[in-house]
């Protein structure tokens, strides 16, 4: 997780400031249920980078960065 967050600072000048989703976007790429089965970490890492980044807005103030969740505006 550590290095996920490394590159994802590192990187973050190719990542959209804003998200380019609708509300509720999510909802089709999710499954129905929970699997049964524990899945790979790296399985939840490309569900995070495919399913939840897309949603995520970066908001830069000074030297931070504040990560926060989008929202239509």
């Amino acid at each position: 997780m550590v290095e996920y967050i490394a590159d994802y600072l590192e990187n973050i000048r190719e990542r959209r400031v804003f998200p380019d989703v609708k509300p509720g976007y999510m909802r089709d790429l999710m499954p129905d249920e929970a699997p049964e089965q524990p899945e790979p970490w790296q399985n939840i890492f490309n569900d995070i980078e495919r399913v939840v980044m897309p949603g995520v807005s970066c908001v830069c103030r000074g030297e931070g960065i504040e990560v926060r969740e989008g929202r239509e505006r």
